[in-house]
């Protein structure tokens, strides 16, 4: 059970890292200090969380892709003024 839970781990990390940054960017704080908000929460709250945050950039993607390229286009740019 151990190797299983070693291989999810930077997988968690990875997802904790991007909706802390999302989640810091969009309030304007420290994405540091949301990261270590997100860890101390309970499990499951922070995965609830975590899996909030992607589901909804998913969502955003997925409508972006069904409405055309130029919708698409606006969501990079999008994602690209969150993100810098």
């Amino acid at each position: 059970m151990s190797n299983r839970s070693s291989a999810i781990e930077p997988v968690r990390q990875a997802c904790f890292r991007v909706a802390a940054l999302v989640i810091s960017r969009l309030r304007g704080g420290e994405i540091r200090a949301e990261l270590d908000r997100l860890e101390a929460l309970p499990r499951a709250r922070g995965m609830l969380e975590v899996g909030a945050v992607l589901a909804a950039l998913l969502a955003l993607a997925l409508s972006a892709a069904a409405l055309g390229w130029w919708a698409l286009c606006l969501y990079f740019v999008g994602i690209i003024l969150v993100f810098r």
